[in-house]
């Protein structure tokens, strides 16, 4: 694991300099009611970004795609250390238990003007519910760049292997779902407030880190050289906290609110707020 090749596959794209307020969003917000049955599914699978334009999308407006998430778990994946190959057992196991439930007055979930759908990461986790339509059986949420009221929702993902999944909070929640035969393949963006990433995601982070080391230290004796500055075998929060490639990862790469806190995603502003996510995942219908 080479430090200088993860800061460079790390590095987010920056955008426009300036920090103009830009224009209000329109918006056509689906707010429901949602109406009808609810219909559950299970997550069978769940596809981790590996770079920053996988499972994308324009989240500020400027019209570019944002996943600064996917350059988090290919710069992971570098070392080997990414949870790619746990991803089937975590979820066979019922440590990783996501769902998603789907509201419809449309039985066959094919067509219906205003539909709900929650992502739920784990059982009692804060779980928005996206307003949509339904469209020959594929679905589209309100848009991230365009909702006056974005949805929070928490979901649970691994981030190193050998490591318990944590908890991701995420804001203006939009998903994607495209019928398959089988069930929906789904695509989930948002992003983690700033606050968020410099607490509870960074404290998370850091443990996962410590618990993935624990379970095998000879497998991941690079990443631990890559943090452990003061060279005494181990990683201290400050060392983890304030190494160049925790820094560049967790760079916010999309601003979403204004100097108020308002909700306001804007394209040209410089006071970036956010770390932009996005992963794909398969659904089928529980039993």
């Amino acid at each position: 694991m080479n430090l200088g090749h993860l800061v460079l596959l790390a590095l987010p794209v920056l955008g426009v300099a300036g920090c103009g307020g830009g224009l209000p969003p329109t918006t056509d917000d689906n707010l429901g009611p949602f109406t009808g049955a609810v219909r559950r599914f299970v997550i069978d699978r769940i596809d981790l970004p590996l770079t920053r334009s996988a499972f994308a999308d324009d989240l500020d407006g400027d019209g570019k795609p944002d996943n600064q998430f996917g350059n988090v778990i290919g710069t992971i994946a570098v070392g080997k250390d990414a949870p790619l190959d746990d991803l089937p057992r975590l979820l066979g196991s019922g440590r990783l238990a996501p769902l998603l439930e789907v509201v419809s007055d449309d039985a066959a979930l094919r067509a219906d003007d205003t539909v709900g759908v929650t992502f739920i990461g784990a059982a009692g986790a804060p779980s928005g519910t996206v307003g949509g339509t339904l469209v020959a059986g594929a679905f589209t949420s309100n848009r991230t760049r365009l909702t006056h009221l974005p949805v929070a929702t928490t979901v649970h993902l691994p981030l190193y292997t050998d490591s318990d999944p944590i908890a991701l909070p995420l804001v203006g929640v939009e998903i994607e779902l495209r019928p398959d035969g089988a069930g929906f393949t789904g695509v989930l963006h948002g992003a983690i407030r700033a606050a968020d990433l410099d607490g509870p995601v960074l404290d998370a982070t850091w443990r996962g880190l410590l618990q993935m080391i624990d379970a095998h230290p000879d497998d991941h004796r690079a990443a631990v050289m890559v943090f452990d500055r003061d060279h005494d075998g181990k990683v201290s929060f400050a060392e983890f906290r304030d190494s160049a490639v925790t820094q560049s990862v967790r760079a916010p790469d999309v601003r979403l609110v204004d100097a108020a806190g308002a909700w306001r995603p804007s394209p040209v502003c410089c006071l970036r707020d956010a770390l932009s996510v996005g992963f794909g995942f398969h659904a089928v219908p529980a039993h």
